[in-house]
């Protein structure tokens, strides 16, 4: 812990450190807008795997994958439920039509 102490010491003092330090000096939004294209192209790559059907495929495996790691977690029940209550509406929607 010493040394670590002491190696820090020593690098900060120097000149080229202290520049290099006072170069970044950058404000708030100009580091955090540096994250917008990536932010964008994860966008566009979740729309196109949803697009495709593979965020689909994702949920069915991982209700068969998380109940193995003990997590209670069954989306396609919930999928299945709101399936069967789009159908009775429509149905009863047709039938007074």
């Amino acid at each position: 812990m010493l040394l670590y102490k002491g190696v820090l010491s020593e690098v900060t003092t120097h000149g080229w450190f202290v520049r290099f330090d006072s170069k970044r000096d950058h404000s708030g939004i100009e580091r955090r807008t540096c994250f917008i294209p990536q932010i964008a192209l994860l966008f566009l790559i979740i729309g196109w795997m949803e697009e495709l059907g593979y965020m689909a495929g994702v949920v069915y495996m991982f209700d068969h994958i998380l109940p193995q790691i003990q997590i209670k977690w069954k989306i396609t029940s919930w999928i299945d439920q709101w399936r069967s209550m789009y159908n009775s509406c429509h149905l009863v929607n047709a039938k007074y039509q």
